[in-house]
């Protein structure tokens, strides 16, 4: 079975990798978060890409994804 992937999920990753590649460039309006809160803006992504990876491998319900 060929795998499938979301364009949400691409998006999210390419959007991540571009950040992470370039750590140092902070453009206007760029906010650098640090301890407690890039913490917890961690954790919201993983949970977010776990969502859309599950989703995508139809593996969870429609009742879940609200």
């Amino acid at each position: 079975m060929p795998r499938r992937f979301s364009l949400t999920a691409v998006a999210v990753f390419a959007l991540s990798f571009g950040a992470l590649a370039h750590p140092g460039m902070a453009t206007a309006g760029t906010r650098i978060y640090e301890g407690r809160e890039a913490a917890a803006l961690r954790c919201a992504n993983t949970l977010a890409l776990t969502a859309v990876a599950l989703s995508s491998a139809e593996l969870i319900g429609e009742g879940r994804k609200t």
